[in-house]
Order: structure tokens, then C-alpha cells, then sequence
């Protein structure tokens, strides 16, 4: 049996009571029907800016355990089931409901929600599942200096470079893109590689 890691499985919970959080102050209305300049303006907003890394730490997570996983198809057929399931329960209780109301492109995203991005974070999630044999394969043929150089490009082109007013991030998409998720587990698994049972290996 392994052997439970309490720190992580802390900070999962932690991370899953941000992502509520988020969706409570976007989806909930709540930036949107503050007075701006309010107390509760910027208790939101210093919320949701605490709040926004909770995404970024599930995919350092996956990359830090997933780095000596083994692909198995059974495991990424679990997970779209599950994505397809809770689609279309949500769906039906909409409709049953008669919220939103009904349509054909509805139908669709209820059916396909992978190809559809229904669920943008387990569209990205699935896609980089597939990647992960490739990435840990390459990962596990650096060296040291090789993936030190490789993860200081990463910050460079994903951290400092967007953080610069006068220069374009090459992450169009804000963090939610596929190449963002292989770069987050890639730094990730880059971390348990150098530190192996919390010592420098």
C-alpha cells in the first residue's frame, strides 16, 4: 500500500477550496455586482488573485507524482467516464430545471464534452495525460544542468516574459493552454527529480 503523503493531500483540499472559490466570485457574480473601490471589492479581488494559483498546483502536483507513473489507458478511460457522467447529469438536471434552455449544439457538448471543451480543465487534463509518457521519457534523459537550463527557459518565457508590459506572452490563452499545463508539469516533475525523497539526489 503507499504510503499517504498529508502535506499534499493538504494542499489539494486547500487548492479545492480556491477553485470554489473562484468559481463562486466569476460564475457567482460576485466581481462583477461590487462597487468598485468598495471594501468588498477588494476583498474579492485579493481573493480571487490568492486564489488563482489553485489550478497551476494541481498540475505541479501531477507532475511531481506522475514523473515515475506508468500510462495505463484504463485510467484515462476512467476519467473521461467520469467527465462524460457529470456532464450529462448536470445537463439533464438544467433541463429538467428548464435553465438555459435546450438545444442541438447543447446535445452535443452534452455528448462530446472532450472535443467540445465543455470542461476546459479536463479537455487540457486528458490531452497532457496522453503526453505524459513522452514527457517523462524525455525528462528522465537530462541531466542536472540540462533540465536547470530547461526550467529556467520555462520561467523566463512563462513568468518574467508576461510580466513585462511592452512584450506579448506567448501564452495567448492566460495559463489555460496545453503547452502551459506541460510546461507546469514538467517543472513539477523536474522538482521530484532533483529532490528524491526530499534530498538532493
Amino acid at each position: 500500500m503507499n504510503k499517504r503523503l498529508w502535506n499534499f493531500e493538504l494542499l489539494r483540499i486547500v487548492c479545492m477550496v480556491m477553485i470554489i472559490g473562484l468559481h463562486s466570485l466569476g460564475h457567482g457574480g460576485i466581481l462583477e455586482n461590487t462597487r468598485v473601490g468598495s471594501l468588498i471589492f477588494f476583498l474579492a479581488h485579493v481573493l480571487e488573485s490568492a486564489s488563482i494559483i489553485a489550478v497551476n498546483c494541481y498540475i505541479l502536483i501531477s507532475g511531481y507524482f506522475g514523473i515515475h507513473s506508468t500510462f495505463k489507458i484504463k485510467k484515462l478511460l476512467n476519467l473521461y467516464f467520469q467527465m462524460f457522467f457529470y456532464s450529462l447529469i448536470i445537463t439533464g438536471i438544467f433541463i429538467g430545471l428548464r435553465i438555459g434552455g435546450f438545444s442541438i449544439q447543447a446535445l452535443i457538448y452534452l455528448f462530446f464534452p472532450f472535443s467540445s471543451q465543455l470542461w476546459w480543465f479536463m479537455s487540457v487534463f486528458l490531452t497532457l495525460f496522453l503526453c505524459i509518457p513522452f514527457i517523462n521519457k524525455f525528462l528522465h534523459t537530462l541531466s542536472k544542468k540540462e533540465l536547470s537550463i530547461l526550467m529556467i527557459l520555462f520561467i523566463l518565457i512563462f513568468v518574467i516574459w508576461p510580466s513585462v508590459p511592452i512584450f506579448e506572452p506567448i501564452d495567448n490563452k492566460g495559463g489555460y493552454s496545453l503547452y502551459y499545463f506541460i510546461v507546469l508539469y514538467s517543472i513539477g516533475a523536474s522538482v521530484r527529480l532533483f529532490y528524491e525523497n526530499g534530498t538532493l539526489s
